[in-house]
Formats: C-alpha cells, structure tokens, sequence
C-alpha cells in the first residue's frame, strides 16, 4: 500500500516532530507499507521521506503519476494548507478522482474555523477524518454528520519517552511553559502558581529543545499537563506518562482521559485548584504511591499508545477504506 502524507513544516513549532514526522516514519516502517510525506520546507526538514521538494505548482494528479499512491492522508490541515502563503490550495486536489483522502485533525480551535462553514470538507471530498482530540470528535460529528469521523488519539514514541534510570528526578511538580498562554491554559497555570509559592513545583516559562524536553520529562516525580479550556487529550499527556513521571491534569469530563488510561495511572486536581496542594503532597511524599501511578502508566502505554500500535491502527482504517 502506498500512502502519500501531506504536512507542512513550520519554522518555529518543528520541535514537535516526533509527534508528525517521527510517526510518519514509524508508519513507513510497517510491513508492505510505502509512505511518501510532501509539503512546504519538507525536503530539508525530512528528505529521507520528502525527496519531492515543494512547488506551489504542483497537484496531487502530478505526484501520482511519479509515486502510484493508493490513498492520502493529511496530517493536520493547517498545517499544509496554510503554508506558504499566497497557495491555491483548491487545484491541488483538482481531476483527482476515486483516491480516498483521510484527515488527521489535530487542529483543538474547531469552533473558529470553517469546519462550522462547511466550506471544506465536503467539495474536497474527504472521505474520513481522524480526530486526535475526543471533544472535537463530539462537535465534528454534529457539524458535518455526512463525513465518517473517528477519534485517533496521539500516541507516543516508547522508545525515545522513557524512563531514564541515570537521571535522578527532582521531588518536585513541574510546569512547563507557565504562564503561558493565560486565555488557553489557566487551570496550569493557576495550581502552578499556587504550588510555586509553597515551594512544591518547578516552573519553566520557556519552550525547550527537543534534547532537553526529554530529559525535563526524566527529570521530575510529575509534570501539569496543559490543561486546556478546549479540553484536548495533547500528545504531552502521553509523553509524560511513557516517560515515568505522573501525569497530573485538571479534572473534565470531556476530555476523553477515562477512554485512554485506566483510573490508576494519572492523577487529576480541580480547576479551582483547591486540591492540588494535597494531591502534589500525596505525590512528593509517598514513592509507592508514585511507583504505583507511573509503571500503571507505563504499561497502558506500552499496551495501547506506543507510535507503532497506532501507525498498525491506522494502516488498518486505510485497508478498509480503500477494500484491501
């Protein structure tokens, strides 16, 4: 089966390509799979997988006849379809007839684009959409009822989310990117500041290298999640719990956390932040309790959301929507 996936780089947010490209690769690697990954800025970025470089001339119709591919997946619409600038993004998919397309939304803004237009989707004849976020898989299936959607959560990398037994981790919560934007994320930053002023957490206010946020996440007993107003169950989730530290995260009951992870593998504090005091104590000062959370963690993801059992789901959804 041969796969052509459409993705864009994006100077400035590349950092995250184990989440895109590194899965990409994952897929590539599957048995009597042969991917093809296109967009702007990708032969540079990924030219083991993007030998074609970009042409804002160039359609689908042409990429098929030098790579025959069965079907094509977009990774993130925005993320190719808004880049570069100035693009008519309407003729690429122009003459091209019977070949399935299938959208991996990871896009949590659903309300604010044209997905409640329904300008998209339906012209373009996109026959599935992927959702990585379950509250967008609820919205998505009322606005445009005619399109097969399924939830697609992120997945991980275990191989290079891990615990690192070298690294001796710090009896602190930490809080990536705090402070950061306040609108989108204030229940991490409300208990991240509340556990900064007694003195129980780490505060980072910056994005950091890959390298280096690997090895922040091998670094702690527990990191906040970001904790979004949208409520999106984002790739951190998954990557801080592969990597042995608990995951802690705001209480909802739209984010789909209870479908992914069995009860006993994270921990969750109320957006109010009243209990996040005593629930970072139970974490700090109890290692069995810690133990207890994270190799629970640890196994569901190595069970269900390691980047090879989703690339082997995927490969699945695309078999039976193009009938092999």
């Amino acid at each position: 089966m041969k796969i052509l996936w459409l993705y864009a780089s994006m100077p400035g947010y590349d950092g995250n390509h184990w989440y895109h490209l590194d899965f990409a690769k994952i897929i590539n690697q599957q048995k009597n799979t042969d991917l093809l990954v296109y967009g702007y800025n990708l032969k540079k970025v990924c030219p083991e997988l993007a030998p074609i470089s970009f042409d804002v001339n160039i359609t689908a119709k042409d990429l098929k006849k030098d790579f025959n591919f069965d079907t094509i997946v977009m990774d993130n619409r925005y993320r190719f379809f808004k880049n570069p600038k100035k693009w008519d993004s309407s003729k690429f998919f122009n003459k091209l007839n019977g070949i399935p397309k299938i959208m991996i939304e990871g896009d949590f803004h659903f309300h604010k684009n044209e997905y409640l237009k329904n300008v998209w989707f339906l012209p373009n004849e996109i026959d599935l959409i992927l959702h990585r976020h379950y509250i967008n898989l609820l919205l998505g299936t009322k606005i445009i009822p005619k399109i097969k959607q399924l939830w697609f959560p992120c997945s991980v990398d275990d191989n290079i989310f891990k615990p690192n037994p070298l690294i001796k981790r710090e009896n602190l919560i930490c809080s990536l990117l705090y402070g950061f934007a306040p609108k989108v994320y204030p229940y991490r930053n409300l208990v991240a500041k509340k556990l900064k002023e007694n003195k129980m957490a780490k505060v980072i206010g910056c994005c950091l290298s890959h390298n280096r946020y690997i090895t922040c996440l091998q670094s702690y007993v527990a990191h906040i999640n970001g904790s979004s107003i949208y409520n999106i169950n984002n790739a951190k989730m998954f990557e801080i719990m592969a990597s042995g530290s608990v995951l802690l995260t705001d209480e909802s009951n739209n984010n789909g956390l209870k479908y992914l992870f069995p009860y006993n593998s994270y921990c969750t504090y109320k957006r109010d932040g009243s209990d996040i005091i005593e629930k970072t104590k139970k974490i700090i000062h109890e290692p069995d309790y810690r133990k207890y959370i994270t190799d629970n963690a640890i196994d569901c993801i190595k069970s269900e959301h390691s980047h090879v059992i989703r690339a082997k789901e995927l490969i699945g959804m695309i078999e039976k929507r193009i009938g092999k």
